[in-house]
């Protein structure tokens, strides 16, 4: 198992410098043109994945006590594994369908996004892993809670830090504080982790699982945070709605983790979103680590592997 980023760029031939295929890039043509199982009955997840130029990948649904299995097995877990899980499950239905006995040139692969709320004191963290809603009304009820409970850690955080600093002003250290406070104290965000899972041809049941994370500032939930209760709860409100009817067209809500796409313009607007970074010369994320389905990085991690391959041969 690998949990790494592997960066490559690879031209391909053509051009007025035209040059033979390297055996990485035959290696890569072969799987990319080859038999490819994506272990999903997602649509959208499908039609992405032949956006990369596999028109030929086929999709097989996995049953969703694959999934729950996992979720079981962390619930509760204080250690910080959450940028794992979702990871794990794209792993869990990899292996299941590698289990009901596919081909072993075909490539198979699983992408899978969860959207992690963490609620209670710093000493007494409750994590829990939401998932796509199972009707509008549900949706509703755990948009409402989730976004509520973000408002309220920010008040939480923002109290706490508050007393730090004038206890760090008395002691005479207010800078240093404040830059740590900066990273260790950040406001309540939202966490959407995304994972990979990868069988190449001809490696059996070996699967490289890689996580991805994204973590994002809702500053329009952050400024509901000096309302009073009841007009909090009232704006809070017409924000899910307003979200929820973003995401209504042919119910795509069903169809993505929390019922509603962070990556979605209208989304991003109505909740002020901005990624939030825990270094400043981070890159942006792509886009695609939030829309649960990474092209580009799932791209370049094909090419790895077919490098690796290719030198061990």
């Amino acid at each position: 198992m690998r949990c790494e980023w592997y960066h490559l760029d690879m031209e391909r031939p053509g051009g007025v410098n035209e040059r033979p295929p390297t055996n990485t890039e035959k290696l890569l043509e072969s799987w990319k043109t080859g038999p490819v199982i994506l272990a999903s009955g997602s649509r959208l997840k499908l039609e992405n994945l032949r956006a990369l130029g596999i028109p030929q990948a086929t999709s097989t649904s996995v049953p969703e006590e694959v999934e729950e299995r996992v979720f079981e097995a962390v619930e509760g877990r204080t250690m910080h594994m959450h940028e794992m899980v979702a990871a794990m499950v794209a792993r869990n239905k990899v292996d299941y369908v590698i289990a009901q006995g596919v081909p072993n040139d075909a490539l198979v692969c699983a992408f899978d996004t969860v959207v992690m709320e963490t609620t209670g004191s710093l000493e007494k963290k409750r994590r829990r892993y939401l998932q796509k809603p199972e009707s509008m009304e549900k949706a509703k009820e755990n948009l409402t809670k989730y976004f509520s409970n973000l408002i309220e850690g920010k008040l939480w955080k923002d109290e706490v830090t508050a007393d730090l600093i004038e206890t760090a002003e008395r002691m005479g250290k207010p800078e240093a504080l404040e830059s740590l406070l900066s990273v260790g104290y950040p406001q309540e965000l939202i966490h959407i982790t995304t994972g990979m899972a990868v069988r190449a041809p001809g490696k059996g049941e070996e699967v490289d699982m890689i996580p991805s994370t994204i973590r994002l500032k809702p500053n329009a939930l952050y400024a509901l945070a000096s309302l009073p209760p009841l007009e909090r709860r009232i704006r809070v409100s017409e924000i899910v709605d307003k979200t929820l009817s973003a995401m209504d067209e042919n119910e795509r809500w069903r169809a993505v983790t929390t019922g509603i796409d962070y990556s979605d313009p209208r989304i991003k607007d109505l909740l002020g979103l901005e990624e939030a970074k825990v270094f400043a010369e981070m890159d942006d994320t792509e886009v695609g680590v939030v829309q649960g389905m990474p092209q580009q990085a799932f791209d370049r991690y094909l090419k790895a592997l077919a490098r690796e391959a290719a030198e061990g041969n």
